[in-house]
């Protein structure tokens, strides 16, 4: 299967274990749910917005794939390496990522509340607008990590999101806070750059 391309697939309930699928595309509408991609090999494959709710993927490895708005909760990607991965966008809600590889992805605003994400290298991650709420940071690995904000977080150390950076903080992860202007600042350069 290698370099395989599936468009608009339904897979669900496929067992895909120890397929070589570099680097395919299984892109849009694809519907794989439940499916069992354990040891797979999905390095540098196209996986945008692919649906693999409660998939197994333990062990996969799926090195600098693009999984941007790919759909994951409750999936298992215990050991997978991910090292690279652009993870925009991505629900990993309650997914298992336990001793998952996740280093230098690019999780911009990657929703992982409720994750397991213990003993996970996330080592020079971004994690800019990250939903961290409920996920399990137990001796993950943060260092070089980076979440860039535009407001302070609350003072309330009670509150949902303060735990949860809380947690970010004691796991190594460094915060930058920019200020909406020079937000917007970016946003107006960047625009006059598309537009010219």
């Amino acid at each position: 299967m290698r370099g395989a391309r599936m468009r608009g697939s339904l897979l669900n309930g496929a067992r895909m274990r120890g397929a070589d699928m570099r680097p395919g595309i299984v892109r849009g509408s694809n519907e794989m749910q439940t499916s069992d991609f354990s040891e797979t090999k999905m390095d540098h494959s196209d996986l945008e917005r692919a649906k693999l709710d409660n998939a197994k993927l333990r062990y996969a490895s799926l090195q600098g794939a693009n999984l941007k708005k790919a759909v994951l909760p409750n999936t298992d990607l215990r050991g997978a390496d991910l090292s690279g991965a652009d993870l925009r966008h991505v629900d990993l809600s309650g997914a298992n990522l336990s001793g998952a590889d996740l280093s230098a992805t690019y999780l911009y605003e990657a929703n992982l509340s409720g994750s397991n994400l213990t003993g996970a290298n996330l080592h020079k991650s971004v994690l800019t607008g990250a939903m961290v709420i409920r996920a399990n940071l137990t001796g993950a690995d943060l260092s070089d990590a980076i979440m860039l904000r535009a407001s302070d977080f609350p003072p309330n150390k009670k509150n949902q999101t303060a735990l949860a950076y809380r947690k970010y903080r004691e796991c190594g992860g460094r915060s930058l806070l920019v200020p909406i202007p020079e937000w917007e600042r970016m946003i107006a350069v960047r625009q006059f750059h598309d537009d010219h």
